[in-house]
């Protein structure tokens, strides 16, 4: 149980929701319009501007606690789910850093990185690995301390969205007032998201083309398609038919996940804010969602998964050692190769899923 006053905030669609947490329960929320560009791609555009609104949607709902978790758009981290052979636990968090910089776009030293181990396997460990720039990280928690809250989490939005349906992989359609966006969020796969614009009153049209660029190709049973923000309040409308597939409500699937909400509470527009405040919550017997907090990224060795690190690991310098953990990386690779294991799924393959072109 949560029993720490927490603010949970989702910047997004230009939109603001944020929900008050205290002994489990939420206690206040708000869903507020931001002024249309205050973020490009995640990044605050105008600080000043962005924590003036914040502070005063905060202040309008009477929402008062002061420590912070947020989330940060998907346009702005980078998710990459890995396959990593079973290697010696003190060179666990080298590989890691070896992989993420094959794995992720960011310039040495720039990156904000964090990962945690979300399965063990025979042969294998399956880690989670999030990254974002590292200036975009510090400028949105200058914003969330401008609007007079203390920043204690940072995590990527498509984590929070999988945590609060408590599904292993779902399709989130949602629409704001001029973008449509889907996510394809999974416990154990590499998530992605695609977004249309929103042409006059067509956020129905925009999210059956991106649905239809998501199932393209897609074999077997389709995830759960759910429907959050604008999108929820219109389910069941003749307009959601022409998506043609069975959707459904956000808010249906909250139901024993997460903390109690109010009755009215527009739970698809805050599938984030929800899902951060349950995070570190662990149910009896189920699923363990990952836990990152870009917030304190930076040298991968001082993430949450170096508890895996054994701290009596003997002294070897520098280059030498990321010697070491890359051929030891590469040789496993070789090895896995060799026996059938294709390289693009040990090396954190997209979900099957194509977008299509």
């Amino acid at each position: 149980m949560i029993r720490d006053r927490l603010v949970c905030l989702d910047l997004s669609l230009d939109r603001l929701a944020a929900v008050e947490v205290a002994e489990g329960r939420v206690v206040r929320w708000t869903v507020q319009p931001l002024t249309a560009g205050s973020l490009r791609g995640g990044d605050p555009v105008d600080s000043d501007q962005l924590a003036s609104e914040l502070r005063s949607a905060l202040a309008q709902a009477r929402i008062g606690a002061k420590k912070a978790r947020v989330a940060i758009s998907d346009d702005a981290a980078v998710v990459r789910v890995i396959d990593i052979p079973r290697i010696p636990k003190r060179h666990m968090a080298g590989a890691i850093r070896y992989l993420s910089e094959q794995e992720t776009p960011f310039p040495q030293g720039r990156a904000s990185l964090t990962w945690d181990i979300v399965e063990r396997r025979q042969d294998a460990v399956r880690v989670y690995l999030a990254a974002a720039w590292r200036d975009v990280v510090h400028r949105l928690a200058d914003v969330v301390r401008a609007a007079g809250l203390d920043p204690q989490v940072i995590e990527p939005r498509s984590l929070a969205i999988i945590r609060a349906v408590g599904q292993e992989q779902a399709i989130v359609l949602d629409a704001g007032e001029a973008v449509a966006r889907l996510s394809y969020v999974s416990r154990t796969e590499t998530p992605f998201t695609d977004q249309v614009p929103v042409l006059g009153d067509g956020e129905w049209v925009a999210a059956n083309v991106m649905l239809g660029r998501a199932l393209r190709g897609h074999r077997g049973e389709a995830p759960p398609v759910l429907l959050a923000g604008g999108l929820e309040a219109s389910a069941g409308s003749p307009e959601s038919a022409v998506l043609g597939v069975s959707a459904t409500p956000a808010s249906s699937v909250l139901n024993g996940n997460g903390p109690v909400r109010r009755a009215g509470m527009p739970g698809g527009a805050l599938l984030a804010p929800l899902g951060l405040a349950i995070r570190g919550a662990h149910r009896g017997g189920g699923a363990r969602y990952p836990q990152v907090n870009l917030l304190l990224g930076g040298d991968a060795a001082r993430q949450r998964g170096s508890t895996e690190a054994e701290a009596s690991s003997p002294v070897v310098s520098r280059p030498r050692r990321r010697l070491l953990i890359a051929a030891a990386v590469a040789g496993m690779v070789a090895i896995w190769s060799v026996v059938g294991v294709g390289v693009a799924s040990l090396l954190g393959g997209l979900p099957h899923l194509p977008m299509g072109p």
